[in-house]
């Protein structure tokens, strides 16, 4: 049956022609999802707690069990008290669920050998055998193991233990290094995973000690300390030794032998602000990476967004900009072509855009861009609206392959420069990258025009632009007529080729799902359709929790966080209608269905493997939603974790 709303919702916005009422008709129980063949779903005997990670590899998922919320249990064997997270593995194919009985803080597959960080206060056993319980160790445990096993001793002052690059791992080991050229990174094979092999530098001055930051598409990002005992020297040339952020670069792609890491860390010789800066690695290629990170001033101890003053060429600046900004306040965007930079970094030097940014540093083709805030350029007046409180997308293309060729300046014409809605719901910060676009959420009112050709400002609009293109935003999303697009929160898939976007009822004042208002929002799954040139956004008419939207996409599944109270009906049949709820889209058939309560928590609403393409899925149920227990504790206040496998 298709409802005249749902012709409305495929029509306006090209989505599925699926039934309204197919949710609710097809909405099942949690006893009927989960006694189902397809999209059987799996429940773990514990409560989590909200901040648990949901590790998955092939049919490998991995948590933390909260003891706190597992009915007081006590979980792990090495102490009596019942505040611990202790790791806890499931197969999810066999629905075997596996207690490895330790505190834990941290879990990275690699292959099927999960990888543990363990506090040994927390955890009460001296896992190194020093007869101190004081450290923060690696453990290491596969299905063939009845107990993890001890690996090493971590560095307890990196952002990150470990990171995870296809069959390798890469950890920050607690090791002293003095020696010119050795580091404390350490690398592990998954074919031979008892022997740790040390990773190499390109410093000739000593040791270093590398924190890790994460890993993009098999870059890895580390920050260096020049404030450690060993590594206390200037390793970003700025005559002192106190920057605890200096960034540098591993090409993760090499091999782990009997000698070491075949390839060596790369000191940048720039620093960031701290752990959480916005970093932004894509693959080029083989061994090759387009980097865009932001530098900041005061670390470095130099004005870098003064244009034509010993910075970037005075062509590079908008033209309405008059003052200089001399402050070392700001943090600005660099780029580097990894390839190039790293056979010859005297000759492929980074390259300073000259735009200070924050929130984001984004890659489309060769375009690395970031948001630029009006008020860190001097109080520059980028969009001529007369006030220096504005935030846009900027951005520098680097024009070439390796070696590095002309980089063309920053946009700065006033079409292009246009105010963000910078408060949207989501991760994006109101600008993302999907299918080679940039996409942004404008503010009309901040930014003092109208883009949707009415009289008033009172609207946000989704725009696209193809950076390596016609430098124009396009608002209009129609191949004929009028229909624009305003979203209520958004977020990237993984891959990047689609775009998930919470599409608001209000964008053409329409009704798109059965409850006769237009104040909710819809999931959608925008596409960029490069032969028509524009920005389609397939989805389905059911009202999101429009501000927490949680959309995600795995396996040509898409999943989102619906709110039954912003639908206006009682979708699970209980006879309330307040819960949150998950539901399943198939994005290729339409298939859709209801597969219970959810959470309200700020994550994704099912987590898969980041490359989107995975044997499994979890997520959190929250037994207060529905307000019975579905765990093994006698409560019905917990979070437990559901998993099931993606067909």
């Amino acid at each position: 049956m298709t409802t005249p709303n749902a012709l409305n919702l495929h029509r306006s916005l090209g989505l599925f022609l699926v039934s309204l009422l197919g949710l609710a008709a097809c909405g099942a129980s949690e006893s009927e999802e989960g006694s189902s063949s397809s999209f059987f779903v799996g429940t773990s005997e514990f409560g989590v707690a909200a901040g648990t990670p949901l590790a998955i590899e092939a049919e490998w998922l991995a948590f933390l069990a909260d003891e706190a919320a597992s009915g007081a249990s006590q979980l792990n064997d090495h102490d009596t008290d019942t505040v611990d997270e202790v790791a806890v593995v499931v197969n999810i194919d066999t629905r075997v669920e596996t207690n490895l009985r330790v505190a834990a803080r941290g879990l990275q597959w690699v292959g099927d050998e999960l990888y543990i960080v363990v506090d040994e206060v927390l955890d009460n056993f001296d896992w190194d055998g020093n007869t101190f319980i004081a450290e923060l160790v690696l453990l290491r445990w596969h299905e063939s193991l009845s107990d993890p096993v001890f690996v090493d001793v971590l560095d307890r002052n990196s952002s990150l233990a470990m990171v995870g690059v296809e069959n390798s791992l890469f950890y920050a080991s607690a090791t002293l290094t003095t020696m010119a050229n050795e580091s404390s990174l350490f690398a592990i094979d998954s074919e031979f995973p008892t022997t740790p092999r040390p990773v190499f530098t390109q410093d000739a001055g000593g040791g270093l000690t590398p924190r890790l930051l994460g890993e993009q598409d098999g870059l890895i990002l580390m920050s260096l300390d020049e404030t450690v005992a060993g590594d206390n020297r200037d390793l970003n040339a700025d005559t002192n030794a106190d920057d605890s952020f200096v960034l540098a670069l591993l090409d993760g792609t090499g091999v782990v032998d009997a000698g070491g890491y075949t390839l060596n860390i790369r000191n940048t010789g720039l620093a960031i602000e701290d752990a959480s800066a916005p970093l932004r690695a894509v693959s080029q290629g083989a061994n090759d990476w387009l980097v865009g990170f932001l530098v900041n001033e005061t670390a470095q101890e130099l004005s870098l967004n003064r244009f034509g003053v010993g910075g970037p060429p005075a062509s590079w600046q908008v033209g309405s900009c008059l003052v200089d900004d001399l402050d070392l306040d700001d943090d600005v965007l660099h780029v580097i072509q990894f390839s190039a930079w790293d056979m010859d970094p005297v000759g492929n030097p980074p390259i300073n855009s000259g735009l200070a940014g924050g929130l984001r540093v984004l890659i489309c083709g060769d375009a690395v861009g970031t948001i630029c805030a009006e008020s860190d350029e001097g109080g520059c007046i980028f969009n001529n609206d007369g006030d220096s409180v504005d935030s846009m997308l900027r951005w520098l293309r680097i024009d070439g392959p390796a070696p590095l060729g002309s980089q063309n300046g920053p946009i700065r014409g006033l079409s292009q420069l246009v105010a963000l809605d910078t408060d949207l719901n989501g991760p994006t910060g109101g600008a993302a990258e999907v299918d080679g676009i940039f996409v942004i959420q404008c503010d009309e009112v901040a930014d003092d025009r109208s883009w949707d050709g009415d009289a008033g400002l009172q609207r946000d609009l989704v725009a696209w632009m193809d950076p390596l293109g016609t430098l124009s935003w396009k608002f209009n999303h129609s191949s004929s007529g009028t229909s624009y697009t305003t979203a209520t929160w958004m977020g990237e898939q993984p891959g990047r080729t689609r775009l998930g976007v919470a599409y608001a009822e209000s964008s053409n004042s329409q009704f798109l799902n059965p409850d006769n208002d237009k104040l909710d929002s819809v999931p959608t799954f925008a596409d960029f359709l490069a032969g028509s040139g524009r920005l389609s956004f397939p989805g389905f008419g059911v009202a999101l929790d429009s501000d927490n939207a949680g959309i995600t996409l795995s396996n040509g599944w898409g999943f989102f966080r619906v709110s039954e109270s912003e639908e206006g009906a009682d979708i699970n049949g209980n006879g309330t209608t307040d819960d949150i709820l998950l539901v399943r889209l198939n994005l290729t058939s339409g298939s859709v269905l209801n597969m219970g309560a959810l959470n309200t928590l700020t994550r994704p609403s099912v987590e898969s493997e980041d490359d989107g393409i995975s044997f499994g899925a979890a997520y959190l149920f929250d037994e207060t939603i529905l307000g019975f227990n579905i765990s093994g504790d006698s409560d019905a206040s917990d979070l437990v974790v559901r998993y099931f496998e993606l067909p």
